[in-house]
């Protein structure tokens, strides 16, 4: 998992600043959605890609101070 664009990673700062203004506010960084996964079946189906991802997503919620991820991912034939 990665946030490839300057943009979204200026979002994603922003959000999580807000919660110095509201100690409750949770902030979760989204995978997939409308457009999809397309990468996730191949990435979950090995055990060294679910390591990965999960390293990724570790790396980024440290690095965001974010709390946690929502996952939308459909599993294609």
């Amino acid at each position: 998992m990665a946030v490839d664009n300057p943009a979204d990673s200026l979002t994603i700062r922003r959000l999580v600043s807000l919660k110095a203004q509201n100690p409750k506010l949770k902030v979760y960084l989204s995978l997939g959605g409308w457009g999809g996964c397309k990468s996730c079946s191949e990435v979950f189906s090995t055990k060294k890609g679910r390591r990965q991802f999960s390293k990724s997503v570790k790396a980024l919620l440290k690095e965001y101070q974010a709390d946690g991820i929502d996952l939308d991912w459909d599993i294609r034939p």
